[in-house]
């Protein structure tokens, strides 16, 4: 809420407030591999994050809290609609991260993001976290139908990782890599899991680039996966 004073003091002002919505449960952490040390719960931050389309990745992360030291937590304020939960620990590494596994409330599991209504109180939430490596990388190769070189053109990589904890499958968009003059671009730090590699293309003169193409590629622990995308520009 907005109010401007300009010269004089403001009286009777009415603030109208509504009772907010509220996520409350526990972060239970999964065995994870003796490779990578799994994280102290009062190291976490549990995040509720809204769709946010023209962000990159498209949930923005609000209300952060901290979660307690026996992984209890409750996300209070909150606005209805669509809520994705979100974990982040102190000190990551660059080499492993945080991931939910499954979100279950009262013993029953949740499909993909929760749909919260106003005032409404969730409690019974039960987070199953798992540390991730982050050692799988994709070395990439985009070249024209026609063999011409992508050196005038502007090319754009958007990487997704395909969750494949929702029933309802759905896509989490991560950082774009560079591409250079030669359509070459190299993702590092990734976990194991499927992704989708989305290409847009302007060529010299153009209003805004096209989408010229989509391509899935499986990444593995500690290996690069390679992939060659030809892609066709628009008339």
């Amino acid at each position: 809420m907005i109010v401007d004073v300009i010269d004089k003091d403001l009286t009777g002002l009415e603030i109208k407030a509504t009772r907010g919505a509220s996520l409350a449960g526990v972060i239970v952490l999964e065995n994870s591999d003796d490779k990578v040390a799994a994280p102290k719960l009062s190291d976490l931050q549990v995040f509720a994050s809204v769709p946010n389309p023209s962000t990159t990745p498209d949930y923005s992360p609000i209300n952060p809290i901290q979660v307690n030291p026996d992984g209890s937590f409750k996300i209070a304020g909150l606005t209805a609609g669509m809520i994705r939960l979100r974990l982040w620990q102190r000190n990551n590494s660059p080499l492993s991260a945080l991931e939910i596994a499954s979100v279950e409330q009262n013993g029953v599991r949740q499909s993909g993001d929760i749909n919260l209504k106003d005032g409404e109180q969730v409690a019974g939430l039960r987070i199953v976290a798992k540390v991730v490596e982050l050692t799988g990388a994709i070395r990439g190769q985009i070249k024209l139908e026609n063999g011409e070189p992508l050196r005038a053109a502007r090319v754009i990589v958007s990487i997704s990782r395909l969750n494949e904890n929702s029933s309802k499958s759905r896509l989490d968009r991560l950082s774009s890599p560079e591409v250079d003059s030669r359509g070459r671009f190299l993702i590092e730090h990734l976990a194991a899991g499927t992704y989708e590699l989305s290409m847009t293309m302007a060529a010299p003169g153009a209003h805004a680039p096209d989408e010229v193409g989509k391509q899935q590629v499986t990444v593995t622990e500690n290996r690069v996966s390679e992939v060659t995308v030809t892609v066709k520009l628009k008339p």
